[in-house]
């Protein structure tokens, strides 16, 4: 049955004085800010005058909004950070430049379900469901970061596929470039501090050498030898040394055996010196 032409949309008449007295009288609720006094026909093209600004905002500087601010709590989620570089400053305090108490509210990019584990001080409160879906938060040379559960069957897929291992976010290889073996992954515990157990990322300023740290520990040691060989060289006879019971063969191998330990105790102190994926 088709409506009335006065109930019709499309009619030009469709809200009549009779049908806005009806609609005054309705039990439909007014517009914040109206009261039954007011005579409103319910025009949806133009807002309800309730919530119409009486004023303009009034400018404030910086300095003045920044003040207001002060004390806070900011929940930052992954909108928010994308980089950990950007997270790495209040894991420790829990407080921007401002004074202002950051909570870090971040989820896994790659399952999109499980929360991520936060230092106590930077943790927004949880529910026990919420709790149990919780997971550590491991960290990429790119700065991107993720679940440890999940990025490691990221990887294992890709091992599984035969490609090379990358970040899902920006495909940043995960390989060192020359000798070609698998970057380590690096998680964050938020029991302990930064340094000892996180590099710098690329962003931040980090670094991520040609080669990983045993290929680089075989090519110290074959070059160490290498020098020894050249500087006390093994072949020779006992007959070419002037004194040999003073200095002989023996010698020369002492002294090939220090040369090699002092390249490799020059190496791990090369390695403390400086922070590297």
């Amino acid at each position: 049955m088709s409506l009335p032409p006065w109930r019709r949309v499309d009619n030009p008449h469709y809200r009549t004085t009779q049908h806005e007295d009806a609609y005054q009288q309705s039990s439909i609720p007014l517009p914040p800010g109206l009261d039954r006094d007011y005579q409103w026909s319910g025009n949806a093209n133009y807002p309800p005058p309730g919530l119409i600004r009486a004023t303009m905002p009034k400018a404030i500087s910086e300095i003045e909004y920044l003040r207001e601010r002060r004390g806070r709590s900011v929940i930052l989620d992954n909108s928010d950070i994308s980089l950990f570089g950007d997270l790495a400053e209040y894991l420790e305090s829990g407080y921007d430049m401002h004074g202002n108490h950051i909570m870090c509210d971040l989820t896994c990019v790659i399952c999109c379900g499980n929360k991520l584990e936060m230092p106590t001080c930077v943790s927004p409160p949880r529910t026990p469901e919420e709790d149990a879906k919780t997971e550590p938060l491991c960290v990429l040379p790119c700065g991107h970061f993720f679940g440890a559960y999940c990025i490691e069957k990221w990887i294992s897929t890709c091992r599984d596929e035969d490609r090379c291992s990358d970040c899902p976010v920006c495909r940043f290889p995960l390989l060192y470039e020359y000798c070609g073996h698998e970057v380590k992954l690096r998680h964050h515990d938020p029991r302990f501090r930064r340094p000892g157990q996180l590099p710098l990322t690329i962003p931040e300023g980090g670094c991520v050498p040609a080669y990983c740290r045993w290929c680089r520990v075989d090519y110290v040691k074959d070059l160490a030898h290498q020098m020894a060989q050249v500087v006390y060289p093994k072949d020779v006879p006992e007959s070419a040394f002037f004194s040999p019971r003073s200095f002989g063969p023996s010698d020369f191998s002492e002294l090939r055996g220090i040369i090699r330990s002092n390249m490799l105790s020059a190496f791990y102190h090369a390695e403390d010196a400086f922070d590297h994926w």
